[in-house]
């Protein structure tokens, strides 16, 4: 049963409510909590609420009366009991769970005045419902058509044959919507699969649109630079057909203007045939300097020719004994440490003269080597060009290793000198430690030289900054080559910590596939910079452990 929230009334309430329900109750009998006044009211609230009159309770009909030994013994009790019942029933139904027979022998003034609230509450809660369902008493109920005159009533039967009628009516109805329900579910069930289907391919299909967005966005730059030169090569093409046009136009009012007079003619033809007899002296002097250059070209050609053979040789005596793996890692540098020494030996100059060589003229791509340089050999993560490198390494050729330095690869190692300072003496390091400006190259120096600025307290060089019209001086390592050396390193873990952050090399550790990410440099010999990251989770460290090196390796 549900229990009713009523509220406690005051006792000014109750009282009015008394007198104009003319119980015979005085409010004295309430403050002084008479047990027979008590008994009174309740009594008076049977009959109203319960339709229980005082007469029922006083002649309970109670089979099991005779049964007793001494019956006249009960009579005073059983009406007691009835009574009891009687209120405990009452109160229940008001929202009272906890009546007792104190309540009715000692009352007290608070619980009597919260007992009475109930009661009061209760029976004019009833007689504003009784209102309600008498009306739609009256709706519900069928009644029997008006009799006409001289027309036989109709018997109460007939009206229950209507009733059972209208409820077998309502029942066949019933049933064919349930049936009607069960056949929607049934075709909901068997529509199931094909709808599960389409959601699926709705799934794969967002998952390649996001696919074809992502390919968009990284082909925007390149579509819009492709739009600005057609938009460039068409201003071209109107100016050179503005400039035939004109020509044509020239053409039309030189040809009004041309005579047939043979003394014209060679007053026009003279400085012609003198600029040639001039030409004629002139041309054989620039056809033997001409020559002068290409025996130089020649002899150029010839040495690299010899160089190119020397390096083959080279590569290929480390690259065919060359083992996998880890090992083939230390063998490779061992190697590089005994090559290094032997070509200085044979050259004392020669990697004296590679550190001023930064602005080649040539460029060679070979079949053993991946190659993209750049001048300050950085790694931008938004460059379409080391970005497509990148994925055809790691995705298609499946490469084991990066190695972010200056040197050949086999197979299972893979170089691109576009990932930062390759080797010591870098011309874009030392550019990138000046205060000079270098024109749009400074844009490609901005990561170095941010470098710079961030691990000032490492590098250990004059840092000024002026900050609101102030100063503040920081004074560091003096040796020019160190301070270079060091930031180099710091740039190849800086390039080192780009590479393993790309998407490309995230989803190919998370796919399981072996990747090494390697940091060496160079200077005749390579030094490995104990860099070598092989999942994503080992990143962080070990790049925070070169943020705190105060000293190369040279």
């Amino acid at each position: 049963m549900s229990i009713y929230s009523f509220p406690v009334l005051k006792m000014s309430e109750i009282v009015l409510f008394i007198r104009n329900s003319k119980l015979g109750i005085s409010e004295e009998d309430i403050k002084n909590c008479e047990p027979a006044a008590v008994r009174r009211f309740f009594e008076a609230f049977f009959d109203v609420i319960l339709d229980i009159s005082k007469d029922d309770l006083t002649q309970p009909a109670l089979s099991g009366l005779s049964v007793l030994p001494h019956p006249n013994l009960h009579e005073d009790s059983i009406p007691e009991l009835a009574f009891f019942r009687t209120s405990k029933k009452l109160l229940e139904a008001c929202g009272v769970t906890d009546f007792t027979w104190q309540d009715i022998q000692k009352p007290k003034l608070k619980r009597l005045r919260y007992l009475l609230s109930a009661i009061i509450n209760f029976s004019k809660f009833k007689e504003e419902r009784k209102l309600h369902f008498d009306k739609y008493l009256k709706t519900t109920v069928l009644r029997p058509p008006p009799v006409a005159e001289n027309a036989i009533p109709l018997s109460y039967s007939s009206l229950q044959e209507t009733l059972l009628r209208a409820k077998q009516q309502k029942e066949d109805e019933n049933a064919t919507l349930r049936r009607q329900l069960e056949e929607l579910k049934a075709k909901q069930a068997a529509e199931a699969p094909a709808l599960q289907a389409v959601i699926d391919e709705c799934s794969v299909m967002e998952a390649e649109i996001n696919v074809l967005n992502t390919r968009q966005s990284l082909l925007h730059p390149e579509v819009k630079a492709l739009k600005a030169q057609v938009a460039k090569l068409n201003d071209e093409l109107q100016s050179l057909n503005f400039d035939i046009v004109e020509g044509k136009k020239t053409i039309r009012s030189m040809e009004s203007k041309v005579v047939n007079s043979p003394a014209r003619q060679r007053s026009v033809l003279h400085p012609a045939c003198k600029h040639i007899s001039m030409m004629y002296v002139l041309v054989p002097q620039e056809i033997a300097s001409l020559a002068q250059q290409v025996d130089v070209a020649k002899e150029e050609v010839n040495a690299l020719d010899g160089r190119s053979a020397e390096l083959d040789v080279i590569h290929s005596t480390v690259m065919t004994t060359l083992s996998h793996g880890r090992k083939g890692l230390q063998e490779l540098l061992q190697r590089n440490k005994k090559w290094a020494h032997d070509t200085k030996q044979k050259n004392p100059t020669y990697f004296s003269k590679l550190v001023d060589q930064q602005s080649p003229e040539v460029l060679w791509i070979a079949s053993a080597l991946i190659v993209e340089c750049d001048d300050d050999e950085r790694t931008v993560s938004t460059d379409l060009n080391a970005l497509s490198v990148l994925e055809y390494a790691v995705t298609a050729l499946k490469v084991k290793h990066i190695i972010v330095c200056t040197s050949t690869q086999s197979p299972e190692f893979w170089q691109v000198n576009r990932f930062l300072g390759g080797h010591y003496g870098c011309g874009g390091v030392h550019a990138a430690m000046t205060q000079k400006e270098f024109g749009l190259v400074d844009n490609w120096l901005r990561s170095i030289k941010d470098i710079y600025s961030d691990n000032a307290n490492v590098l250990g060089r004059t840092l000024v900054r002026v900050v609101f019209g102030g100063s503040s001086c920081v004074k560091g390592i003096s040796d020019e080559k160190k301070r270079s050396d060091l930031l180099t390193e710091l740039n190849v873990a800086k390039a080192v910590y780009n590479v393993c952050h790309t998407r490309i090399v995230q989803n190919a550790w998370q796919s399981g596939q072996e990747l090494h990410i390697h940091g060496w440099l160079k200077d005749g010999i390579i030094r490995d910079l104990k860099i070598c990251i092989s999942g994503e989770d080992q990143v962080e460290d070990i790049y925070r452990k070169m943020q705190e090196k105060e000293n190369p390796e040279t």
